[in-house]
Parts: structure tokens; C-alpha cells; sequence
């Protein structure tokens, strides 16, 4: 396991995985802590929950803040235009860190939120400006599955 950020952070994840400090290998090249099987399987869910937790603000912060109903009033304008700059922060967000997990549904989200510009990493996401862009509409990206109906 690496970082490409911070060493303190990454010896901090390794602390939430149950790894010891000594585990820690000090290449010069490429500093990191070797995963078992199993706990690569801890570290892979855990990042996958943290990124689900980004979607499920986001998702809570569009119910709360309804941009549907702001942009009826043009005297909202400027609330509208913060509550969107939001979820196009979340949205960013959600691209990087599910990455990689899904690496082309993030890069095609990616591209849709128009950043005219690469992935950042996740040390950059904090400081993300997204004035500018220009999200472009296109087909679902991550339909829901389709539930029967019980009988």
C-alpha cells in the first residue's frame, strides 16, 4: 500500500487496518506497507466506503437544497449557482476516489463534469476549483438496478 500524498496519512490509514509501524517498508524508491490478501480486501473496502459516503452527501445535500425549485426564482440565481458548484465538487470528488474501482465510469464522469483537464489526485481534491466548467449531459451512468416485482 502507497501513498500519493502525504507519508503521515498513509501510516494512518495503515493504523485504521490494524498495521503496525514496524510494517512499514522504507524502499527508497517506493516507501509502502505490504498487504495480505485479507487485508487488501480491508483497505479496498474501506476505500470504497468512504467514496459511497461522498455520493451519499451529495446526494442528501441535492434533496435539502432542491436546485429544481431554486431555479424557478431568478432572484435565487446566486443560491442555485452554489448549491451546483456543490454538487459538481461531490460529483469530482466521487470520480477520483472510485477510480480505482471503477476506472472507466470515473474517467466518463470525469469528462462529463467538463474540467478541461486530467484526474487530480487526491491531495488536490480540498483546493478543487470548479468555476468554468461546463458539465455536459449525456445517458446514465450508474443505472439502478431493476428490482422485480414480487409476484
Amino acid at each position: 500500500m502507497v501513498t500519493d500524498s502525504s507519508p503521515e496519512e498513509l501510516h494512518e490509514f495503515a493504523r485504521c487496518l490494524g498495521l503496525r509501524r514496524g510494517q512499514f517498508q522504507r524502499h527508497e524508491r517506493l516507501p509502502h506497507y505490504d498487504l495480505r490478501p485479507r487485508t487488501r480486501e480491508q483497505a479496498l473496502a474501506l476505500g470504497a466506503a468512504a467514496a459511497f459516503e461522498v455520493v451519499r452527501h451529495a446526494n442528501a445535500m441535492v434533496a435539502e437544497r432542491q436546485p429544481w425549485a431554486v431555479a424557478r426564482d431568478p432572484g435565487r440565481a446566486d443560491e442555485l449557482d452554489l448549491t451546483l458548484a456543490a454538487a459538481v465538487r461531490y460529483l469530482a470528488a466521487a470520480a477520483v476516489m472510485l477510480s480505482p474501482f471503477m476506472p472507466a465510469k470515473s474517467a466518463e464522469l470525469w469528462e462529463r463534469l467538463g474540467s478541461g483537464g486530467s484526474m487530480p489526485g487526491m491531495d488536490e481534491l480540498a483546493t478543487l476549483d470548479v468555476s468554468g466548467w461546463t458539465v455536459q449531459s449525456g445517458g446514465i451512468l450508474f443505472p439502478r438496478p431493476e428490482v422485480a416485482a414480487p409476484a
